[in-house]
């Protein structure tokens, strides 16, 4: 890898204390600071694929909430949306996303200065 794409960087998951930086459990909220770089891995309900029967959909509140706890201890948040074979983004998962979009559009400069403090 390091060979073909130097600048590209490795996941902790490939194990072996290789990577360049640490993923925690999916789905895991931090409570606590965590040295060196890092991320948290979330859905936008309880699935990594589509899955019709989750019904289990993250509010736009719960979205921030969760970006906003973890960029705040200094990591990533990456969120994965599940969409449909044909590429579709789930209406409840859009509308989530939609509705923490519009508070970052007038609100997303506090997350920047989050990012700066920490």
């Amino acid at each position: 890898m390091r060979s073909l794409q130097p600048a590209a960087m490795i996941n902790s998951r490939i194990g072996n204390g290789v990577g360049d930086f640490a993923t925690l459990g999916d789905h895991s909220l931090s409570q606590v600071n965590h040295p060196g770089l890092w991320e948290t891995i979330d859905t936008t309900n309880n699935s990594w694929g589509h899955a019709w029967y989750d019904k289990n959909w993250k509010s736009g509140t719960e979205i921030l909430h969760r970006l906003i706890s973890t960029v705040g201890r200094g990591g990533n948040y990456m969120i994965n949306i599940g969409p449909k074979g044909n590429g579709e983004i789930p209406e409840m998962a859009a509308k989530g996303l939609r509705r923490a979009g519009k508070w970052l559009a007038i609100n997303g400069e506090t997350i920047n200065s989050i990012m700066i403090i920490s």
